[in-house]
Formats: C-alpha cells, structure tokens, sequence
C-alpha cells in the first residue's frame, strides 16, 4: 500500500470520529442551518429578479378567478 492511501484513511477515520462528537454533531448543525440560510436568500434574489425582470418589461401577472380550476396533465412514457 501506498502511504497516500494510508494518510488518506487515517484523515477520512479522524473526520468520521469527529462527526461522531457532540461537537461534529454541533458543527454539522451549523452546516445546514446556514446552507438553508443560503437558500432561503438565493430563492428570494431569484424571486425579486424575476419581479424586477417582469416590471421593467411591462409584464403584468393574471390572477386565476375565484373558483378557477388548475388542471395538470402529465403525459408517461
């Protein structure tokens, strides 16, 4: 075997034992709340570009009537 294999899973056993810690439990934690953090702020850019794209065209969303029916088809194959 090679030694870059070797230092490769002692890194990969040392980071799956800190995951295994209450404090790689904590950190992971943080992870996800800001990549949900992210993506909350990337959906609303997103969503205000598009507003901003459709007001500067002049493009005015319809709102369906009361009491319209949404029907969706989806074909199979």
């Amino acid at each position: 075997m090679s030694i870059k294999f070797i230092v490769g899973l002692a890194i990969g056993a040392a980071i799956v034992h800190f995951l295994n810690t209450q404090e790689g439990r904590a950190f992971m934690g943080r992870i996800q709340k800001d990549t949900a953090n992210a993506r909350d702020n990337v959906n609303a850019l997103a969503d205000d570009l598009v507003e901003k794209g459709k007001s500067l065209m002049g493009i005015q969303e319809e709102e369906p009537p009361v009491g319209a029916i949404l029907v969706v088809v989806e074909e199979r194959v």
